[in-house]
């Protein structure tokens, strides 16, 4: 988790944003 899509470690602030 928070490595492809994220989820518990992150997710849109692991790499890039995937939110917005």
């Amino acid at each position: 988790w928070g490595r492809s899509r994220g989820g518990a470690s992150g997710g849109a602030t692991w790499r890039r944003p995937s939110r917005s």
